[in-house]
């Protein structure tokens, strides 16, 4: 997958400066918003993958835009947005295929941690919810 094209959004937004334009792709951060801001004079920015994994994004990104550090969210915040998430997607796709699902997302997460890659390492084992229970016991607490 290339890298998303800038140039072509702020071309669109120059060109119809009266309407709002919202630009997409490559946010993966919250510089990464403000920069896109600046760069193609859009009216918003929108953030997919770079979200995953870290739903504090938005925040992130006020908190810069405003001069503070970043928001950094405790391991207990954490903790229960992760587990709200894979009682969500166990709901939805049952306890068979939910941990599966919820792996890839939980890779994700890992990054917020201070250890990402022992964190990252136990989530790519995860074959059952008692597993994914375990890492949230280990190291979420």
């Amino acid at each position: 997958m290339g890298r998303a094209d800038w140039g072509f959004i702020a071309a669109v937004k120059r060109r119809f400066p009266e309407r709002t334009i919202i630009g997409s792709g490559d946010i993966h951060g919250p510089a990464d918003a403000l920069h896109m801001l600046q760069e193609t004079g859009v009216d918003g920015v929108t953030a997919a993958r770079g979200v995953i994994g870290n739903p504090w994004l938005f925040r992130q990104t006020r908190d810069l835009a405003l001069g503070r550090q970043p928001y950094c969210p405790p391991i207990a915040e954490q903790r229960q947005l992760i587990a709200e998430h894979f009682d969500a997607v166990c709901k939805l796709y049952g306890q068979r295929r939910g941990p599966k699902i919820m792996r890839k997302f939980c890779i994700k997460y890992a990054r917020m941690h201070p250890s990402p890659a022992k964190v990252r390492a136990a989530f790519i084992e995860v074959r059952r919810a008692e597993q994914f229970q375990t890492i949230l016991d280990e190291f979420y607490v």
